[in-house]
């Protein structure tokens, strides 16, 4: 198997191990409406060699190969929400704006504990001035046009069951990262 041909603006999920992970997918567990919950993290692919724009423990920029050896689902937006094409210009300003906007700032932990019931995580968002992973995936995707309403008090295996059944999105790599 090859490795994937990633391209800035692409996005992903990843099943971790860790303690924090475990108890995300918990909760999205008991909350999903397919009764699984598969994916811990997600962030936004910014160039074709796996740089990534994740909210780690600061937002910053990183590189999807530190999740080698983990589940990792990358979709790619190829149309908005009305059916127009997704510009790569589009998605380069998106992933601009967020990085102006979010790198640097410290992942809110404090957060999470809202996403334990998510109309709260989603109505107390202090006008998103604090997003933890899917969040910030999310508002990409609200500036891209893949995604209408609120970006706040999604949760990461949310997005990327929405990728696998969303026609707008194309699935790229769906397994094991090994590269």
């Amino acid at each position: 198997m090859e490795k994937p041909r990633l391209q800035a603006g692409d996005v992903f999920c990843v099943t971790t191990a860790g303690p924090l992970s475990i108890v995300i997918r918990a909760i999205e567990r008991f909350w999903a409406e397919d009764d699984k919950a598969e994916f811990g993290h997600t962030g936004i692919i910014t160039g074709e060699h796996g740089a990534t724009f994740e909210a780690l423990t600061r937002v910053r920029h990183s590189n999807i190969d530190r999740y080698k050896g983990k589940h990792v689902l990358v979709a790619r937006p190829m149309r908005s929400m009305d059916g127009a094409v997704i510009m790569r210009a589009t998605k380069i300003k998106a992933i601009k704006q967020l990085a102006n906007e979010y790198e640097g700032k410290w992942y809110p932990f404090w957060r999470l504990a809202l996403h334990m019931i998510p109309p709260l995580a989603k109505y107390i968002s202090y006008g998103g001035k604090f997003l933890v992973c899917s969040e910030l995936t999310a508002k990409y995707e609200n500036l891209i046009g893949t995604r209408q309403g609120p970006y706040t008090g999604v949760n990461p295996d949310d997005l990327g069951d929405g990728w696998r059944s969303d026609k707008n999105y194309i699935i790229m790599y769906d397994d094991t990262w090994f590269w």
